[in-house]
């Protein structure tokens, strides 16, 4: 699971060289406004942050991955799967840098995250958690086949939450 290939995308493993680029992500405030800081993140932020992915690779062998560009290699995003708040549930993640926003990346990316967490990890749920004022992450969500999901509460109320089993997974693919 260390790459995926998606029609457009190759998504690579979080590595030590793809720290300057979610410096310089993490440092553009259109890209941070509906993350948990509300804004660019210092450069102590941007280290956890880091590491927080890292981390969560060796402790569960998956994670974040970095979005690349199949045809060119340059770097676009992030998106993966990972546990949410020390708990077992799992909640799928992404960001896209501005300059490609509306063109389908974080919904094809989020898309492979979730094969791989129903196909190959065999997760019974995947959650999303959005902030309600984030009208393209609510709308991805709809896209990948989330309902809004009144069940678990991660951050507070200031959020909502929204699900996908795996039952409904599967019933979606078949469909198609």
């Amino acid at each position: 699971m260390q790459e995926i290939e998606s029609a457009r995308l190759v998504l690579k493993r979080v590595q030590e060289e793809d720290f300057e680029f979610l410096q310089s992500f993490l440092s553009v405030p259109e890209h941070t406004r509906f993350l948990p800081m509300r804004g660019p993140y210092p450069m102590e932020q941007v280290q956890k942050f880091y590491i927080d992915r890292t981390e969560h690779w060796k402790k569960y062998h998956f994670g974040t991955y970095i979005l690349h560009w199949k045809s060119s290699n340059q770097k676009i995003g992030y998106c993966g799967l990972e546990h949410t708040r020390g708990t077992e549930c799992i909640q799928v993640l992404y960001g896209v840098t501005q300059s490609q926003w509306q063109q389908g990346i974080a919904t094809e990316a989020a898309w492979q995250s979730i094969q791989l967490g129903f196909q190959k990890l065999d997760l019974p749920i995947i959650y999303g958690v959005v902030v309600p004022q984030n009208v393209a992450s609510v709308n991805i969500f709809k896209k990948l086949g989330m309902t809004p999901d009144n069940t678990v509460d991660f951050y507070g109320k200031d959020v909502d939450y929204y699900s996908i089993s795996q039952e409904k997974y599967l019933e979606n693919t078949e469909a198609e």
